[in-house]
């Protein structure tokens, strides 16, 4: 028994000191990273390069935590993106106001209220929900905002659509826009808008709704209550198959889009950052399902 319970303090006080020299790294890191405080004119300036351009429809993917130590945080972040257009471009971004996919916990039919409901998709969203003059489509679960003169076409009747990328959707209008995609410190592989040339191609390779129809309640600005129907992807394709971080596929799906030369790469802070245009993405993952090669595993 001592011996038992010396091997389990040695292990204890092992564990404990590998917390304490995680803890201390991470401080250091903070520390190193608030000596060099990444700027709202730096981020407008790398946005640039990257190929940001006045009047440009963007639709954004972000991680705050891996921009760095911007001064002024997500609100920062979310200037430097609305300048970076300018008054005659637009923002958008996702504003999920669900994090989890549970077909159960969605058939309990929560209701969504658009004017309220926070978006449970990162810091930078929530903040940009929260900007004047900002516009949320009312999808029940894969609602956007945007900012801007195509924010009311981004946005309007998204509850309509029956999928959620799919026609009447703003990623599908994106692409009439001719729009971009920005993945800003977020991973290439957790990009929305891969899925929409599913409800465009008759031959998918995957069967990738949940086979139900489900029905979401909505709270209108005046109180009321309204359904929409939706189809929900099957989360054993959309959880078990999609691509995961740093998986393969995702590596797989780089090369393609760097091979097709429509993707524009570069640093945004103390991260990277990737560029896309909407319309030459929508036409190389056609052609490329076309050959079964798409975002799911095999």
């Amino acid at each position: 028994m001592k011996k038992l319970l010396k091997f389990i303090s040695k292990v204890s006080g092992l564990r404990s000191a590998k917390k304490s020299l995680e803890d201390l790294r991470k401080r250091r890191a903070v520390d190193r990273a608030r000596t060099n405080p990444v700027s709202k004119k730096q981020l407008i300036s790398e946005l640039r390069d990257l190929g940001v351009k006045t009047g440009s429809t963007v639709f954004v993917h972000s991680s705050l935590s891996k921009l760095g130590f911007v001064e002024g945080g997500a609100e920062t972040v979310v200037a430097a993106l609305l300048e970076s257009v300018g008054p005659s471009g637009t923002i958008a971004m996702p504003a999920y106001p669900i994090s989890d996919y549970s077909i159960d916990a969605l058939k309990k039919e929560p209701i969504f209220d658009p004017t309220k409901d926070p978006s449970r998709m990162g810091k930078i969203t929530e903040i940009f929900r929260l900007q004047k003059g900002v516009l949320r489509s009312s999808h029940y679960t894969h609602s956007c905002c945007a900012l801007g003169p195509a924010a009311d076409f981004l946005t309007r009747d998204h509850e309509s659509s029956i999928t959620p990328v799919g026609p009447g959707s703003p990623y599908a209008r994106l692409i009439e826009e001719e729009g971009f995609v920005l993945a800003l410190g977020s991973t290439f592989g957790h990009i929305t808008f891969y899925h929409v040339i599913e409800d465009q191609m008759a031959n998918f390779p995957y069967q990738v709704y949940y086979p139900d129809i489900l029905r979401g309640p909505i709270r209108s600005k005046n109180g009321d209550t309204r359904y929409s129907q939706y189809r929900l992807h099957d989360p054993k394709i959309y959880l078990g198959k999609r691509i995961d971080l740093n998986s393969k596929k995702e590596t797989e799906m780089l090369m393609h889009f760097r091979q097709a030369g429509i993707l524009h790469e570069g640093p945004v802070g103390a991260g990277e950052a990737k560029l896309f245009p909407a319309v030459e993405a929508a036409n190389l993952l056609r052609r490329l399902a076309e050959r079964g090669v798409t975002i799911y595993q095999t």
